[in-house]
Order: structure tokens, then sequence, then C-alpha cells
């Protein structure tokens, strides 16, 4: 079954932490007022442009081995294909929090705002992760078929980590079809916008 989800910004707001170990600042880091002016100023941004929209869809673990996985794969020891074995319920998804924020990172770049720019491109960059979470936690109930039980765990995998080579993107594109969400894949498997995720969701 597939869903759509339209994501509240408040339910993947990032904290200052997280988006402070992105710029590779500790998260308890004590900074110039300038900086914490930029990060809240970021947020109001992020709040006021981002339109994130989930597309997910639950797979059987054959379809999901057949669609991404091969011998060649497994032999080369990739590890997903033993998670796959191993996983109880599976998913697609792809998030995206639209092109309005890459957009207003663009423009405040070609002015010259550059604290500006940084900041919000890693509010935004920190959102995404939460938004993948998100998904983990919360999209299945749409579907009237919780991921979660108990003190279950769910990993996200995307291609491109874990020995899984990026250009699986292209069945995973044609399997979930994310341009439902204006999402769209370059020739060499980049996502836009830039601020999009897709995944294959293991629990």
């Amino acid at each position: 079954m597939r869903t759509h989800c339209l994501i509240p910004t408040e339910s993947i707001e990032p904290s200052r932490e997280r988006v402070l170990a992105l710029q590779g600042m500790p998260g308890d880091a004590r900074v110039p007022d300038k900086v914490e002016d930029l990060f809240h100023h970021a947020l109001e941004i992020f709040h006021q442009l981002a339109r994130p929209i989930a597309l997910l869809e639950a797979i059987s673990g054959r379809a999901c081995a057949e669609l991404f996985f091969d011998d060649v794969q497994e032999a080369m020891g990739t590890p997903l294909p033993g998670i796959i074995k191993r996983s109880t319920r599976l998913a697609l998804y792809a998030v995206t929090a639209g092109s309005d924020p890459e957009g207003r990172v663009d423009f405040l770049f070609s002015k010259g705002d550059l604290g500006l720019a940084v900041m919000l491109d890693a509010v935004s960059s920190a959102a995404m992760e939460m938004a993948a979470e998100f998904c983990a936690s919360q999209l299945f109930d749409e579907v009237n078929d919780p991921l979660l039980c108990g003190d279950g765990v769910v990993l996200g995998y995307s291609p491109g980590y874990c020995g899984w080579p990026v250009t699986a993107q292209n069945r995973l594109w044609t399997r979930l079809r994310p341009d439902e969400i204006d999402n769209s894949l370059t020739a060499s498997c980049m996502m836009g916008p830039r601020k999009s995720v897709s995944c294959i969701l293991v629990g």
C-alpha cells in the first residue's frame, strides 16, 4: 500500500545541538550570540518555506530482494541482502522539504549572506534527517500497519551507503515513483530538490 503524508515542520524541527553538530561543533558548544541569532533566524525561514511531504510504500522481503539485490552484491559483502532476509517489516520511502529552502540558500549565497546561508542549509539538512525518523515512527500508522512494535528498531538504508551502489536509486525510483511528490533524479543519481532523502526502512 502506498501513502502520501504531509509532515508538519514542527515535527521535524531540529535542535540547536543537531544543527551545530552538522557544522562540526559540539552540541553543547558555547557560540557567539550572532551564531545563536543565525540559528533562530534559519529556523524561522525553514518553517516559512519548507513543505515537507513523504511518499511511502510497504514492500515484501522477496520483492525487495528481487528489485535491489543479486548474488553478485551479496558475494561482494554488501550487508543489506542478509539484513533484508531477517527483517519483519519493510518499506520504501522518499521525503522532501520542497525546493523553496534550497532556493533561499542559493539566494543568500548570491547576496553574500554566507552565515545565514550556511545555517539555513544545515537546518534543512538536519530537518531531513528528522523527517526520515518521522517516516520510520509514524507513516505506517497512516496505513494502519504500525512499523514500530514494542521495543522494535527500524533502520533506514539509502543507495550509496553500506556498500549499496548509488545506482540502486534508479530501481528505487522506478518502483516508488517519487516524482509524485515533485522529486527528480539526475543521470548521476542525485535527488532534487537537494533536501530530499530516499531509503529502505528495515524493521
